[in-house]
């Protein structure tokens, strides 16, 4: 075992375990100590160094009461919860309308009629060292409850700051999507600290029959901040899942998305965007298993790099043996705005069954320079037409998210609206 392994393992066993996180700390902590932080010589993390883990020391954040007050206007138009380096501020339950509970993972625990025992760490499946540690240091969260046929009409709005240095915030959320139930939940996450900071979060989301759930991560991360973050989903039958990533900025991010379909006529939508700028490092891998058949999955991720920085895609999609009549669509496109940017995308099928209907591809190009010397002959600057060109580059993608998000993300992509 090296030192940074043995140094965060010892803030593990610090922890004090409340009732119910023993079992799934102590297991998170056996896995972290074998396998240790992911290096180069693991496929998954070949392009994406994780090397910051073992030269800084980051101690588990201790929360703060103060509210940040640079959220984006739009958290005031759903139910927000915010988390303040890592503590969950209280929750006013009279913004949740009946058949939705939402309440710190802990306090979960020990709610009757609430199954989170049946969820939590069921769905998560074995990753690397960063998984495992996020498992190591179980504590905070929230626990989303949906009643069956329970519809959300407001976004649910989770906003994560992080303003303290040399700290790390280590989230569990839980989002279970009874039979026939509808919502939207986001996951926003900003930081201005002026040194090194990180975040290392894990969502188990689980969508029981004929449920509908849109789940967004938003990362307006700082240029200090470094970022890894992981979805699971398991989907039954009738359900359907959409995934909206985007990635606006950050030292180093990692977003993985892992989906499994387990029900016939189970569909997921993977939707996503990232643009890293000089000096970032934005890498998103996902994973789609078809484990029945009659499903349907689409993925569309596109890249917009600028300056001297590096994007990484790797989307697989994996039909079973006897999934028959799979549909899977995959496509990753990439937009090169510098000579310095840098793109490695991985679209991958591995296919089992006979009767399926899967395709994927990638592409990476420039700005069209015809395109651009006639929209500066019409009188456009040339940034003005970069950014028009970039806007309908990344529309399509833009188009299928949640009215409420479309106008901001439009302009932090773009500087325009969609």
């Amino acid at each position: 075992m090296n030192e940074s392994v043995e140094w965060y393992a010892e803030r593990a066993r610090a922890l004090t375990h409340p009732d119910g996180f023993s079992a799934l700390r102590q297991a998170g902590l056996a896995a972290f100590e074998q396998a240790g932080w992911p290096t180069r010589a693991i496929e998954a993390w070949k392009y994406t160094p994780a090397d910051f883990m073992q030269s800084a020391r980051f101690m588990p954040a201790c929360g703060s009461e103060t509210e940040p007050d640079v959220l984006p206007s739009w958290c005031n138009d759903g139910i927000c919860l915010q988390f303040v380096n890592g503590r969950l501020q209280p929750i006013d339950e009279s913004l949740l309308p009946a058949g939705v509970k939402v309440m710190p993972l802990k306090d979960a625990l020990h709610t009757d009629n609430l199954p989170v025992t049946d969820y939590l760490g069921r769905i998560m499946q074995p990753a690397s060292g960063f998984e495992a540690y996020n498992a190591a240091m179980l504590n905070a969260g929230v626990c989303i409850y949906l009643a069956p046929f329970v519809r959300l009409e407001k976004p649910l709005i989770l906003c994560h700051w992080q303003d303290r240095g040399f700290e790390a915030v280590y989230l569990r959320h839980l989002v279970i999507a009874s039979p026939g139930s509808d919502a939207t939940v986001v996951e926003y996450y900003a930081s201005d600290s002026v040194e090194a900071c990180h975040t290392n979060a894990v969502s188990e989301l689980a969508l029981e029959a004929d449920a509908r759930l849109a789940h967004y991560t938003l990362r307006a991360d700082g240029t200090h901040t470094r970022h890894v973050g992981h979805t699971f989903a398991r989907v039954m039958r009738g359900a359907r899942f959409e995934s909206h990533t985007f990635g606006l900025g950050g030292k180093l991010v990692r977003r993985d998305v892992d989906i499994r379909l387990e029900g016939e006529g189970a569909s997921c939508l993977q939707n996503g965007v990232f643009m890293p700028r000089e000096g970032e490092h934005i890498d998103h891998h996902t994973r789609v298993e078809h484990q029945v058949g009659g499903c349907e999955s689409v993925q569309d991720y596109r890249g917009v790099l600028n300056g001297k920085c590096r994007g990484v895609f790797n989307g697989r999609v994996v039909v079973a043996k006897g999934a028959d009549r799979t549909r899977a669509l995959q496509n990753n496109r990439n937009l090169l705005l510098s000579t310095d940017a840098e793109i490695d995308t991985l679209p991958q099928l591995e296919i089992f069954a006979d009767d399926v209907s899967c395709s994927h591809g990638a592409t990476v190009g420039q700005l069209d320079r015809d395109a651009l010397f006639y929209l500066q002959a019409r009188g456009l600057s040339l940034e003005d037409a970069r950014a028009l060109l970039v806007r309908g580059f990344v529309t399509e993608n833009l188009r299928n998210t949640h009215p409420l998000l479309r106008t901001w993300l439009s302009t932090q992509l773009t500087g325009g609206e969609v």
